[in-house]
């Protein structure tokens, strides 16, 4: 802490030369909230002691930035971020053994050109993120980083990463060292037939024994190197646009190991045309014993780019889907109407299961914006078909009275039938009134059907309100009772817990 307070101290005198411009900013982040059910889900022996009227939980985070832009044009910044917290509940069964105090994030960078060069805590993506993808996943409240460094090059013709450090999970119970890195050459370029590139790129993963860590689990600690190469070009008679890239993933056998872990393939390809108001995709991708964590067997370290965005259900181990997107636009008024269509294997060819999976995934829908510049509308019905048909509708109209008052209102329906033929299902009705930019209130009604677990609350009320003040600057506040339950992005899930009671958050920009 004290080396960040004498960059920064650097960075002020510098200030005073005139020699170029400096800015600096301070955030504040702070979420306070009353959960009557969290002692419920992390269990009565837990160090926090619930109170008669449930938990009082807070997270804060102070964050320091700087950036000093010399007159030759390089740039230096820097920034930390301090965090307050007494729970992060990542998964229904897992929250901070203690309150953690400490300097959570910290950074150090500087540009010059082409050439950028950090170190501390940073994303990373590789490629289209088969090898290496650690970024932020706010759906499912997943903040990883790699603390360590990187360098990283780009010119119109060449690009070069080269990157190490560390990787922890949220509660800080799983540790990875990573190195990684990737090449990227331009080897066909102009206006007619546009930008080509040819690309390499590696990561190698450790796990690291940690005091958190199952001793049970510490057999499956091991190493494993991912590497894939990628063809992609951009803009190819203005309309045309395609990227593939072939991936592998082998793992260290260790002496005293008596049985081998498979090696995996992971394939992703793309090709968009868009010629003015028409734009189709055909998307495929095929992942093959991909996952990259034997701890946790999902795809744990990587975000791997998935066929179809819109599909909540994935098997990164063993999956193939195939997918085409069609989509007509227009304008005055801006209209758009859209199809896309999966084909979906899962577990297929699998090493435990042999019962090959097989179906679809089908949705429409259409877009209106600003029709007389008062009234715009969505909607989207889908179905999704692999083990049991699933039925998704998808509806929001926004209502301008003026141009600062608004009326938004959303329904999301999901249902399906499960194997003992009963209906589940999930239901949002929400209105939204907003003065822009000065404030909105919320109401959303939340519904949830599903014998098979034996819920004890169906409809979930809450409500909210959130003013704008400066620079990006607000406070929210709402109250009220959420559903839970499975949540996924990007081919990662998580088992959330319901909420009821209140929550404050503030968001306070200085610069």
């Amino acid at each position: 802490m004290k080396r960040l307070i004498y960059l920064l101290a650097a960075l002020t005198s510098l200030k005073a030369q005139d020699a170029g411009t400096f800015e600096a900013s301070l955030t504040n982040d702070l979420l306070v909230q009353q959960n009557e059910l969290a002692h419920q889900e992390v269990g009565p022996n837990h160090p926090h002691p619930a109170s008669k009227d449930g938990w009082r939980q807070y997270q804060e985070a102070l964050t320091l930035g700087a950036s000093y832009r010399f007159a030759q044009g390089a740039t230096l910044s820097l920034g930390a971020t301090g965090r307050n917290v007494n729970f992060y509940q990542i998964e229904s069964d897992t929250t901070l053994d203690q309150p953690d105090r400490s300097l959570y994030r910290k950074y150090i960078s500087f540009d010059a050109g082409g050439f950028t060069a950090r170190a501390g805590d940073f994303y990373a993506l590789l490629g289209r993120g088969l090898v290496l993808s650690v970024l932020p996943i706010d759906k499912l409240l997943k903040e990883r980083t790699i603390e360590g460094g990187e360098i990283h090059y780009q010119s119109n013709r060449f690009e070069l990463r080269a990157l190490a450090g560390r990787i922890q999970t949220e509660t800080r119970d799983q540790e990875w060292r990573v190195q990684g890195g990737e090449v990227k050459v331009a080897f066909l370029q102009g206006e007619s037939v546009g930008v080509h590139r040819v690309g390499a790129h590696g990561a190698q993963f450790e796990d690291v024994q940690t005091e958190k860590l199952d001793p049970f689990l510490v057999p499956l600690l091991r190493q494993r190197r991912l590497h894939s190469f990628s063809l992609g070009g951009d803009n190819m008679g203005k309309i045309l646009n395609y990227y593939v890239e072939e991936a592998r993933i082998n793992w260290e056998q260790k002496p005293d190991d008596f049985t081998e872990i498979l090696g995996g393939r992971a394939t992703y390809a793309n090709l968009t045309l868009h010629p003015n108001h028409f734009f189709a995709m055909a998307e495929y991708r095929r992942y093959q014993r991909f996952e990259t964590d034997l701890i946790h067997p999902e795809n744990t370290l990587n975000n791997p780019p998935l066929a179809d965005r819109e599909d909540e259900k994935n098997n990164l181990t063993h999956s193939e889907v195939t997918r085409l997107l069609l989509q007509v636009s227009a304008t005055d008024p801006s209209i758009s109407f859209f199809m896309s269509g999966s084909r979906i294997k899962e577990n297929a060819d699998g090493p435990f299961d042999p019962v090959r999976e097989q179906g679809h995934n089908v949705y429409g829908g259409f877009t209106m914006e600003d029709l007389g510049e008062w009234f715009s509308m969505s909607a989207a019905y889908g179905v999704r078909n692999v083990q049991y048909p699933e039925r998704r509708t998808d509806a929001s109209v926004t209502l301008r009275f003026t141009p600062r008052w608004s009326l938004e209102m959303k329904v999301r329906d999901k249902r399906h039938v499960d194997i003992t033929d009963r209906l589940v299902r999930e239901s949002d009705y929400e209105a939204q009134v907003s003065c822009s930019p000065r404030f909105s209130v919320y109401a959303r009604q939340q519904y949830r059907s599903d014998p098979g677990k034996n819920f004890t609350d169906h409809w979930f009320p809450s409500g909210g309100v959130r003013v704008n003040l400066w620079k990006g600057s607000y406070i929210d506040l709402s109250g009220g009772s959420i559903r839970g339950g499975l949540v996924c992005s990007g081919g990662q899930c998580r088992e959330m817990p319901d909420f009821k009671g209140w929550k404050v958050a503030t968001h306070f920009v200085f610069r």
